[in-house]
Order: structure tokens, then C-alpha cells, then sequence
């Protein structure tokens, strides 16, 4: 069932078995998940099915950090506040985070996720499907002797090619709509801004949800249980603002929430010269197609479990990105005389000899920096909230990380005579001109089952309310490099199978 929260009077009451508040890939895939359950569920989106400027208007706040401008502008470029959220814009890029990632590390501080990777991997083979794509083979050994070969280094070389499955993309908005709009037990509330959490006297529990439309018809929201799946950034908003009963905001006692924030560094590090036989490199393009998959997918080279941990690095993918030669002429500049033949992408030039000079992008894991982190502001927006202020930092250990990873690829390169690499990095300027982000917001209710190190348990649940629980990539501990889209829609999966059982007792 659709309604618009425009057309609801002031005071109005909803009831449900369940509240999701923001409907990206997390809420969406929850309600979804959960239409027939035999629960009532009421989706809650503060935009409409299309972006609207006065909606888009309530991300703006403040940026600072490492390399984020002044101006606020990343808060409302890196982020969609509509039916479908920012999926609206996503790349499609699938894969699931390392085993590793998820590990307490001693040389990453803060690290470690309360659960292995192996409780995901279910999720993920269902992840695969509603992201439509299919479930990951990590063996790539099928693809040798063939055009998708994956570049051989060496059994030793602590350089390993991961897959990247690319979905279409999936747009969940558009793909999913009509699942929850027909769903009998649904019910898709548009243009439904949160703008308080109120708990129950006794403040063990959350009461009800206060909502709003940009008409100021203040509304509230009743379930026995509460889902906060309104992104990186909101979520903490939402919490921090919400101090009727908590002065702190809720789940804040440890003066956590908010904090942790990270979001994966994107760059041009510099580029390849292959000089040996490499083959065709088709596996490191980005838009080829794989036969036996079905779909697109993309290798990246990235520094193996081993070599992070002798190293003492955070984990890094390198794209093999082909680049205009007027781009590759600058790396060259001052440092010799190469030929270098780019137009024919990733093959050499009638198949047989030349040089063959690719672009190297990276996507740097990004350090759980309690440093790092969102909070509020004294401006206001159009319904009375403090507006966000966001102060993103990147430890050195980042740019460490990228830099010996860097440094790896190319040694190895050499070794067995295959390429020469030329890097843009320098110990003054470790994150060049032109780094950003990929619009990854991670860790601001980050997850621990210590409530002292923590915003939310295992299952989700916010220490100290009994059913008030956060779905999305803000309970990340550590972030791995990979692009956490298939990573949310697991985690949505397990939650909504949590409440399946949990609201059925």
C-alpha cells in the first residue's frame, strides 16, 4: 500500500509490527523481505519516487576533514534522498568483504567485526539475487589459457586478482517498487521525514517515531519494533538529535555515536607500462562481459591476506583503468622518453608488439578513526533539525597502505619483466589532487558487543533499548575496500530473518 505523508492530518496515528525508516537498498530489502511475513510493516521515506530540491535541501550541512572542501557540497552530491536512495546512482560493483576485513587486527586500531565473514556468506548467496547477480567464485583458474586470464605474478607475489561481479546496476526504486506498493501488508509511506525518536517512559524501550512532511503535519509512528536504515550520515543525525529522554541522544552514553565515520578513497595513483606478455587483460575491464556468469564482471589486483598482515597494511584494490594518452603524458612528463599506445584499450596494437600503458585507480580501506566523525551543527533546516556537520579524516596508515601496495605491484611487475609502474604519490602530497570519495558513508553507529566500544550489538540492536535496531553500512567496525552495496543488502537479509523470528514469538 502507497500513501503520502502530505495528505495525512496533523496528529494522525500509524501502527505497525514493524517501522523502517529510509527506503535505500537496506529498508527496501527488509520490507521486501518481510512482505509476507504475516507483520504489518510501515516504510517510512522522507522523499518522493523522483529527487525533489526542497527535500534534497535537508542533507545540506558543513564538511571538513582531510581533503573535503568547506562548502557542505559532498553532503548532498554523495547522497540521494528519494524512493531507492543513492542506488539510484550506484556503479553496481558486487563483492563481498575479505575474511580478513572482518578480523581484529592488531596493526588497524579499532578493528574487528563481533562475527566472522562465514555468518555472511548465506547472506551474500541471497544478496547476489536481489542485486541480480550471481553468487561469487572466487576460483579464476577456469579463465586460463582464455582472453579473461587473470595477470600472473607469481604464486608469491602478494598481489592477488579479486572478482567484482557488476550488477546492472540495480536501481531498488525502480526494481522493487511495485513488490512493496502491492504488498498487502506494506505500507510505503512517502515524503515521511523522522524527525524524533522518542522512548518509552521508562527508556528501555522506543514509544513511537515522530514524522513529518515538509507541510510541518507533525504525525507519529507506533511498532513494536524500530529499524533506522536512513544511511552513514542520518542515522547518527536521527540518534543524536533525538534527547527527550537521553541527553546524549540515544544509544550515545558512550559519546560513540557519529564517530568512526569512513568512507573509501578513490584516486589515480599513476600508470602501467606492460612491456612482457600479459595477454589481453579482458578481466580487468570494467564493461566485459563474462560468458559464464552471465553478466559483467572485473578484476582487481589487490595485496593479498599475507602480505597485509607482514606489511602491516589496511586492505586496497587496484583498477587497471585505460586512459586518455594526453592523461598518461602528464605522469610521463619528467621522468623520460616512453612510447605509449592507449587507444586500443587494454590490447596491443594488431594483437603483436608495442607497449601497452594503462592507468592504475585506486580504492583505499579506509582506518576506524573515532576522530573521523558526524555531528551536529547550530543551522537549522526547513523542519527544525540541526544540520549535519562532518569532519572526515584519513590517518596515515591510509596512505601508507596504498603506497606499499603500490609499491608491491610495481616491484613484482619487474620481477618477472612484465611492466614498469610510474606513481603520482609522494610523501607530501599522499592523497593527490583529485582524490574523492565513492560515496561510501561507514561506522557511525559502528557494531561491537562490548557497548562501551559500540553503538549497536550483533543483532543491530542500539545498547539500551530493547527494539530500536540499525540496518546499513553505519555498523560497520572496518570497511575492507570493497564497495559495501552487497554488503548491506546481507546484513538487511539477516536483520529481516532476526525480526521474522523475533515478532513472530
Amino acid at each position: 500500500m502507497l500513501i503520502d505523508a502530505r495528505d495525512l492530518p496533523a496528529g494522525k496515528e500509524l501502527q505497525a509490527d514493524l517501522c523502517i525508516i529510509g527506503a535505500g537498498a537496506a529498508g527496501i530489502t527488509m520490507a521486501r523481505e518481510l512482505r509476507e511475513s504475516g507483520l504489518d510493516v510501515i516504510l517510512l521515506e522522507s522523499g518522493g519516487f523522483d529527487l525533489e530540491p526542497e527535500v534534497t535541501d535537508l542533507y545540506k550541512g558543513r564538511t571538513g576533514g582531510t581533503f573535503l572542501p568547506d562548502d557542505g557540497r559532498y553532503l548532498v552530491t554523495s547522497r540521494l534522498r528519494l524512493f531507492g536512495g543513492t542506488t539510484k546512482t550506484w556503479a553496481g560493483f558486487c563483492v563481498p568483504m575479505d575474511p580478513l576485513d572482518m578480523e581484529k587486527r592488531d596493526w588497524v586500531p579499532n578493528s574487528g567485526w563481533p562475527f566472522g565473514r562465514e555468518q555472511l556468506d548465506p547472506y551474500y548467496r541471497r544478496a547476489a539475487e536481489v542485486c541480480q547477480v550471481k553468487p561469487h567464485e572466487p576460483d579464476l583458474s577456469r579463465w586460463q589459457g582464455t582472453p579473461r586470464a587473470p595477470l600472473d605474478l607469481g604464486a608469491d607475489s602478494g598481489i592477488v586478482t579479486r572478482l567484482v561481479h557488476m550488477s546492472p546496476p540495480t536501481h531498488f526504486g525502480d526494481t522493487y517498487r511495485r513488490d512493496l506498493v502491492e504488498a498487502a501488508r506494506v505500507t510505503l509511506c512517502l515524503h515521511a521525514s523522522v524527525v524524533d525518536l522518542v522512548p518509552a517512559a521508562a527508556g528501555g524501550t522506543l514509544g513511537h517515531v515522530v514524522a513529518t512532511s515538509l507541510k510541518n503535519n507533525r504525525f507519529t509512528v507506533k511498532a513494536r519494533d524500530f529499524v533506522l536504515a536512513a544511511g552513514g550520515i542520518e542515522n547518527p543525525r536521527l540518534l543524536l538529535q533525538s534527547r527527550a529522554v537521553h541527553e546524549q541522544g540515544i544509544g550515545n552514553d558512550h559519546d560513540l555515536v557519529g564517530r568512526y565515520f569512513m568512507e573509501h578513497p578513490h584516486l589515480h595513483v599513476g600508470f602501467v607500462t606492460f612491456t612482457g606478455p600479459t595477454g589481453p587483460l579482458d578481466l580487468y575491464r570494467q564493461h566485459s562481459h563474462d560468458p559464464l556468469l552471465g553478466h559483467n564482471s572485473l578484476g582487481l589486483l589487490c595485496p593479498s591476506p599475507a602480505l597485509q598482515r607482514r606489511e602491516k597494511i589496511l586492505n586496497v584494490s587496484v583498477q587497471l583503468y585505460p586512459a586518455p594518452a594526453s592523461r598518461l603524458s602528464e605522469y610521463v612528463r619528467g621522468v623520460g622518453r616512453m612510447a605509449a599506445h592507449t587507444d586500443a584499450g587494454f590490447r596491443r596494437p594488431g594483437g603483436g608488439g608495442g607497449l601497452v600503458s594503462v592507468n592504475l585507480y585506486a580504492r583505499v580501506e579506509p582506518s576506524p578513526d573515532p576522530a573521523s566523525r558526524v555531528t551536529l551543527g547550530s543551522d537549522r533546516d526547513a523542519l527544525g533539525q540541526q544540520r549535519v556537520v562532518l569532519d572526515w579524516r584519513l590517518p596515515r596508515l591510509d596512505s601508507d597502505s596504498l603506497r606499499r601496495t603500490i609499491v608491491a605491484f610495481g616491484r613484482e611487475l619487474g620481477r618477472v619483466g612484465k611492466g614498469r609502474l610510474f606513481v603520482r604519490l609522494t610523501d607530501a602530497e599522499p592523497w593527490p589532487s583529485g582524490s574523492l570519495g565513492g560515496d561510501h558513508h561507514m561506522g557511525t553507529t559502528r557494531m561491537s558487543q562490548d557497548a562501551t566500544r559500540g553503538v549497536v550489538d550483533a543483532d543491530c540492536r542500539v545498547h539500551g533499548l530493547d527494539n530500536l535496531f540499525v540496518a546499513g553500512s553505519s555498523v560497520y567496525p572496518s570497511a575492507g575496500f570493497a564497495n559495501p552495496t552487497l554488503t548491506i543488502v546481507a546484513l538487511a537479509l539477516r536483520l529481516a530473518d532476526h525480526h521474522r523470528t523475533r515478532l513472530a514469538a
